[in-house]
């Protein structure tokens, strides 16, 4: 009756152990397979998504470009030409004679860095003027709020010595970055 018993226990405990190392060996392979497989579906299907939608936005900007071309323009205008900024300068003297500020403009020439070479989107202006408080302010608030896309880096503001004493004049020395195209 043991022997017997053993087989009934050897027959299944075989099967269950050969079911087993199918699963391990073959079947599992297999999913781990169909997954990784599915996933790059997925991931290229997901790209090729992308490149239509980015196909499909091309071929909208291309034909309302004639819509968009005034303010491509706009910002455009917003950015000097860094080896010819006549115009930002003419800007410059413009503002300062409309405010009533009295001033003296020149390049700010940063150190350049010896590891590597520097590749500014701007360029730096100095600009060392005097006039009355509120002359100053509004020369700084129509340089910020001007054609071109300027940062004003540093404003020192100091009262001129042997001033008269209606009129406080003040020595104002602003560093300013203006960006290029």
């Amino acid at each position: 009756m043991k022997s017997k018993t053993k087989i009934y226990i050897i027959i299944p405990a075989t099967f269950i152990l050969i079911s087993l190392l199918l699963a391990v060996f073959l079947i599992w392979p297999a999913f781990a397979e169909i997954k990784k497989n599915s996933d790059e579906t997925i991931l290229q299907n997901g790209r090729e998504n992308f490149i239509d939608e980015q196909n499909k936005e091309m071929e909208n900007f291309k034909s309302n470009y004639k819509s968009y071309q005034p303010n491509l323009e706009k910002i455009d205008r917003l950015f000097i030409d860094p080896q010819n900024p006549v115009d930002f300068i003419n800007f410059l003297e413009n503002t300062t004679s409309e405010t009533g500020v009295k001033s003296d403009i020149s390049l700010a020439f940063l150190p350049a860095s010896k590891s590597k070479p520097v590749s500014m989107p701007f360029v730096s202006f100095r600009i060392s003027s005097k006039g009355e408080f509120l002359n100053i302010l509004k020369f700084s608030n129509k340089l910020e709020l001007g054609p071109y896309l300027v940062e004003i880096k540093n404003m020192e503001i100091k009262e001129e010595k042997g001033a008269g004493k209606d009129t406080a004049v003040l020595r104002a020395d602003f560093l300013i970055n203006v960006f290029t195209k």
